[in-house]
């Protein structure tokens, strides 16, 4: 065996420029499909995060039947309320699959600066909640970025504070404050009812970190409560950036009169067997009685834009994976077949010696193997220098969808490379076979009296 891994390395010798040739396609080949691999998955994964954590769905979402579509309609009646809360945790809880459960409660209104009012969408969140939330290592090995508050303090850190408030960085301009309360004199200066029309106002409402939130409660009254902004934030995606409020789960209950929650999101340990621990904490909700529905992470009536990018990306990477691995093996059919065109006779000489059509194919096999081999690993080595030139360099871009800029990183992972190296080697013997077993099925009289060139 070992004696002819040796005459297969020595083959590769005879023909050395055009296996060089070959060997390069496929070490490009390789790489190429490395550092597409390593962006796709650092999209994805950024994306996944931003949906599992740091907008609160969690890996898995508990609603009120009919909540997930009604709850903003008719949040009385499709929200869960603190008996459901109890026993849904107890539940949950007890599963060895939850790392964490937390409650949430979403509402719309305005938000207003005594002299604007712009529309919002809050999110109540128990501090412990948000301090768990941003401090798991998911955020922060992805997106340490966004963990932490573009201005002043998260709801966690302002514990001291009576009324805390974060916007995020569209809303905030959008109510002229560029300053949390941290930032600000201790004394709230100017009037308490601003003249809007009067020169100044502008630098007043700046200067203060007061909030008013106006909000239709549970019971149909109008509510209003005040707030402080101690912490702007981002959402990362776009189309929340101009009107994200987080606030304490207890204010925003305040607001609208009700002790309920709109869900109760569970955060997993392992994250593979999202859908099955969904189908399962269903059923053993149903069981107690409870009219729930659950929803995992990466269904596309939680997270439309998680799902929708996922799918685009998957397809983007498939087609391009599809033609690097054309290119691959075209190229080694054409290095094969030139290879045993020219080595006609020499085949004839080994099976006049006893060699058996398999022995032969086996033979050629194995300098394929090892080509493909060599050429796997240089790709690698070129792929993880070009990953860490980049993720060292720290390229910020703005893909579409995402608020801001972010890193642009490569991070390919074991898991995808050892995937991408199987396939290429399995390619490599598939096509190697097929070109060789025609020209293999030729008699020993013809091989050895074939024309070579």
């Amino acid at each position: 065996m070992i004696k002819a891994w040796r005459l297969a390395w020595r083959n590769l010798r005879r023909n050395f420029w055009r296996n060089v040739g070959t060997g390069s396609a496929i070490a490009f080949g390789f790489a190429g499909l490395v550092i597409v691999g390593g962006y796709v998955r650092r999209i994805d994964d950024f994306l996944s995060v931003a949906s599992i954590y740091l907008d609160h769905a969690g890996h898995v979402s508990i609603y009120a039947d009919g909540g997930l579509e009604r709850s903003g309609v008719k949040p009385r009646q499709y929200s869960l309320s603190a008996d459901a809360q109890t026993a849904i945790a107890e539940v949950v809880k007890a599963d060895p699959r939850v790392e964490h459960v937390g409650r949430y409660l979403s509402g719309i209104g305005l938000a207003g600066n005594g002299c604007k009012t712009v529309p919002f969408m809050a999110k109540g969140i128990e501090p412990d909640d948000d301090r768990w939330v941003r401090g798991h290592p998911h955020v922060a090995g992805t997106m340490p970025d966004l963990a932490r508050p573009v201005r002043g303090l998260t709801l966690s850190d302002a514990t001291g504070e009576p009324r805390p408030l974060s916007l995020s960085t569209g809303l905030a301009r959008l109510l002229g404050k560029s300053r949390v309360k941290g930032e600000l004199p201790a004394v709230r200066p100017g009037p308490l009812i601003y003249d809007c029309d009067k020169p100044g106002t502008t630098e007043q409402i700046a200067a203060s970190s007061a909030i008013q939130l106006l909000g239709l409660a549970f019971d149909g009254s109008f509510s209003v409560i005040d707030a402080d902004l101690v912490g702007i934030h981002t959402t990362g995606l776009a189309q929340t950036e101009d009107s994200s409020v987080i606030v304490p789960l207890a204010k925003l209950q305040e607001l609208y009169n009700t002790d309920k929650v709109t869900y109760m999101a569970v955060y997993l340990r392992d994250v593979s067997n999202v859908q099955s621990c969904a189908h399962d904490l269903e059923a053993r909700l149903r069981a107690r009685g409870l009219s729930v529905s659950v929803f995992a992470y990466d269904d596309e009536r939680i997270s439309r834009i998680f799902v929708g990018t996922h799918a685009f990306l998957i397809a983007m990477a498939s087609f391009m994976g599809t033609i690097v691995f054309l290119v691959v093996v075209l190229s080694i059919v054409n290095s094969m077949t030139m290879t045993i065109f020219e080595r006609t006779r020499e085949i004839g000489t080994f099976r006049s010696l006893g060699f058996t059509r398999r022995n032969m194919i086996g033979l050629f096999l194995r300098e394929s193997m090892i080509l493909t081999a060599v050429g796997v690993a240089v790709g690698l080595a070129f792929a993880l220098g070009v990953c860490l030139a980049v993720n060292a360099a720290n390229l910020r871009f703005s893909p579409p969808g995402i608020a801001g800029d972010m890193q642009f990183r490569l991070e390919p992972g074991a898991a995808l490379c050892i995937a991408f190296a199987v396939v290429m080697i399995a390619l490599s013997a598939v096509a190697t076979a097929l070109t060789v077993r025609g020209r293999i099925k030729l008699k020993v009289a013809e091989l050895n009296t074939a024309v070579t060139g």
